[in-house]
């Protein structure tokens, strides 16, 4: 049996279908509610010892006196539809929130290429992405790409069928 978190999944359809098609190392970041990331580094999706490499949701900031998705949380929660209701000068404080968490990410792992995913993540599209690598370019010499989820439709179940055909295909041909 094998039981796989969604951020994974999504990263993993990520990997085989859409905007880290192609990448070695990367990390996926979601942002809907709450934050999770998953890591792949020397193409392997890694997951630590107990399962939980990529929890970025618990770094400590300063944002809001808490944890990292209770800031990202509370900020969205307030600002509602950040892209419809607030415009520009929205998009640009999300991006300052979700670069503080890419940074942490860059710093540690030096991935070279980040996808934003999650209800936010996707909603902020491009123009979040271009804000956030704008921001960790100033922030760390670390040269990372950052870019936008580009798997359509519901991105956690296409990764788990694509966990299922390789099963399936390990399976047939073993």
């Amino acid at each position: 049996m094998l039981v796989e978190n969604e951020v994974n999944l999504v990263a993993l359809a990520e990997h085989r279908l859409g905007a880290a098609r192609g990448q070695e190392n990367f990390a996926l970041i979601a942002y809907g509610p709450g934050v999770g990331m998953a890591v792949f580094l020397d193409g392997r999706l890694r997951r630590g010892r107990s399962g939980g490499a990529g929890e970025l949701s618990y770094l400590p900031v300063g944002l809001e006196g808490g944890p990292y998705h209770r800031a990202i949380d509370t900020w969205t929660t307030a600002s509602g539809d950040f892209l419809r209701e607030g415009g520009p000068e929205a998009l640009d404080r999300m991006a300052e929130v979700v670069a503080f968490g890419v940074v942490g990410a860059c710093a540690v792992l030096d991935p070279g290429f980040v996808v934003l995913a999650g209800h936010h993540g996707r909603a902020g599209g491009a123009a979040l992405a271009e804000r956030v690598a704008e921001r960790i370019g100033v922030a760390i010499p670390l040269p990372t790409r950052v870019v936008a989820a580009a798997v359509d439709g519901d991105p956690v179940v296409r990764g788990a069928v694509q966990v299922a055909l390789e099963r399936l295909l390990d399976q047939t041909f073993s």
